[in-house]
């Protein structure tokens, strides 16, 4: 099943930017693992660097040529950190919204998304 997490219309615009240098799979684990933080990018990859031990240093050599060296914001993406707690609470979208702690929409977005993966 596709994670639907990588799907472009689930990221914040900043996210949606990296994305389209480092492609989805990798922005999706940059804001997993260093949401709501800012790292620094150097100006060239470092094999064993926290950035490429999470996106692969090839990744990594493109995001230094597009960001650094510079700090970067990484924004939470908010179905990234909720997706499996939506999924696996169960109950109408009311009660999962209230449980996980988000709105009523982003379950059904979640849902929906989910059963498209299908």
């Amino acid at each position: 099943m596709a994670d639907p997490l990588n799907s472009l219309r689930n990221f914040t615009p900043r996210l949606n930017e990296v994305a389209e240098h480092v492609g989805k799979d990798a922005a999706a684990a940059l804001a997993k693992a260093f949401g709501g933080t800012r790292i620094f990018v150097p100006k060239a990859p470092v094999d064993g660097h926290k950035i490429a031990r999470t996106i692969g240093l090839e990744a990594m050599g493109t995001l230094c040529r597009v960001y650094g060296p510079a700090n970067l914001e990484i924004p939470i993406c908010a179905v990234a950190n909720r997706w499996d707690a939506i999924l696996s609470t169960p109950g109408s979208a009311a009660k999962v919204a209230r449980k996980v702690g988000c709105h009523i929409r982003t379950v059904y977005r979640v849902r929906a998304a989910a059963r498209a993966a299908r």
